[in-house]
């Protein structure tokens, strides 16, 4: 009764609910929800006339330049070699960013997969003439550092060019 009706609910959308399928999607009574599970993670449903780009990428020894957290100089040069992806905003409005992580679950470790998932952070700064990121100056928001899959930022950045860098804490 109860895929009939969300069904019935969302007849025409994409939301299509079908438990029979092995696709992950299960109906459980709420009690039990509550006594099963501690976290809940909701995803965000984007409206229609959303844009979204996905890159595909890895931190590799070189490419892992870590965070300058004592703001030396060979830190920053290494933070420097972090992945640094353009943004060029060419109206005012909302960005949602979000890093991923392989899911350590695949990988038959146990939790907090420390050898697949890494202390991360997002970091965003504003930039001209697409110029690459050096130090922190010019940082305009970030995640906090930590050891989650995944990590999202949504904010209102004006009209402009931007630098988002996902960075491990460390180097390597």
């Amino acid at each position: 009764r109860i895929q009939e009706a969300l069904n019935k609910k969302y007849e025409g959308t994409h939301e299509k609910v079908c438990v029979n399928q092995e696709d992950g999607t299960f109906i459980m009574c709420f009690s039990d929800f509550r006594r099963i599970f501690n976290k809940l993670f909701i995803c965000v449903n984007f409206p229609p006339d959303y844009i979204g780009i996905r890159y595909h990428g890895r931190w590799t020894k070189t490419e892992t330049g870590g965070l300058p957290i004592n703001g030396t100089q060979k830190e920053c040069e290494d933070f420097s070699n972090n992945p640094q992806y353009y943004l060029e905003k060419e109206n005012d409005g909302t960005v949602f960013i979000s890093l991923l992580q392989k899911d350590g679950r695949l990988t038959g470790t146990k939790f907090p997969f420390a050898n697949v998932v890494r202390k991360a952070c997002l970091l965003v700064f504003r930039t001209k003439n697409k110029a690459k990121v050096r130090d922190l100056s010019g940082l305009i928001d970030k995640t906090l550092i930590v050891q989650r899959r995944d990590l999202n930022l949504e904010l209102n950045l004006p009209r402009g060019e931007y630098i988002i860098i996902p960075s491990t804490l460390k180097k390597g």
